[in-house]
């Protein structure tokens, strides 16, 4: 009678914890989801959270401008590049936010949005050609 019970309750929360996994999955990884693709830039996004921070992103090939339009204020924007180094850290304080391709060179970077609050923070892909 011992091991049934046993297989029993190990059943019900196997089952409990499949069920609740999704609930609770704090962030969902995505394919690659690009938000601008221009001969001289592409900008990207790998999961759900990133993606529905950013309402827009566009270039101005006219001005060489990256233009993104967040859903929430952004207090400082940190860019990394390619092995992992911070390049800049840019106090913003804006939902609004033009990058010109004038201060990167040729390469791939990492953009991190931070907001206000708990250390919340959005991250996209950035590529220069």
């Amino acid at each position: 009678m011992g091991p049934s019970i046993g297989f029993f309750s190990f059943s019900i929360l196997f089952g409990l914890l499949n069920i609740l996994n999704p609930i609770y999955s704090p962030i969902t990884n995505i394919e690659e989801v690009v938000l601008v693709q221009h001969e001289e830039v592409v900008v990207s996004v790998e999961s759900d959270e990133d993606l529905l921070f950013f309402e827009d992103a566009t270039y101005n090939s006219i001005y060489q401008e990256l233009f993104f339009q967040t859903n929430e204020p952004t207090v400082q924007i940190r860019i990394y590049d390619d092995f992992e180094s911070m390049v800049y850290l840019l106090p913003v304080k804006s939902d609004r936010i033009k990058i010109g391709k004038s201060l990167f060179e040729s390469g791939k970077y990492t953009v991190v949005f931070d907001v206000e609050g708990d250390r919340r923070r959005f991250a996209s892909k950035l590529e220069i050609k």
